[in-house]
């Protein structure tokens, strides 16, 4: 096989394999910095995830302070963290995603989880924090969500890392 034949077989393969390789993050619509973004499983290219100011979320108050809260979640169990929650749809039924939020706050003594809206209220999912000493970043996720609507909901326990 002559070299210049050779050579765009294998462009064409390595452009097919970008095609079909890669990571599958999904890019939230109107997202300034860091908050939220979702990651699926498989690829699929209609799967949408819209970013939504957490005064815009469903069931939620505004406390004495001028906190968004959501309502349901005991006063304790705390406020909206950050700006937006996500609104997460496409997913074919049975496939699940990575819903992640920033979570700046959790060095300073806050603690929070990932909450999906159901059924007129908000559900705490089991909710991973990624901590590093060399990454001053923090992320609070939730594996195998669904299509639907999530934020991270965080409240003040005094104790920091």
């Amino acid at each position: 096989m002559k070299k210049p034949i050779r050579f765009l077989l294998m462009i064409a393969a390595f452009v097919f394999c970008l095609a079909f390789v890669g990571v599958n993050l999904v890019q939230a619509e109107n997202t300034p910095g860091k908050n939220p973004w979702v990651h699926t499983y498989v690829y699929n290219p209609y799967v949408k995830a819209k970013d939504v100011q957490v005064s815009n979320l469903p069931a939620v108050y505004t406390n004495a302070n001028g906190l968004f809260e959501p309502e349901g979640v005991a006063l304790d169990e705390g406020q909206f963290g950050g700006n937006f929650g996500v609104v997460i749809t496409g997913l074919a039924t049975g496939s699940t995603a990575r819903a992640c939020f920033d979570f700046p706050t959790y060095r300073y003594g806050w603690r929070g989880a990932v909450y999906m809206y159901s059924d007129g209220s908000w559900i705490p999912l089991r909710t991973t924090i990624s901590t590093s000493y060399q990454n001053p970043d923090i992320w609070a996720c939730a594996n195998y969500v669904h299509n639907g609507t999530y934020a991270l909901v965080i409240h003040y326990t005094g104790s920091s890392h």
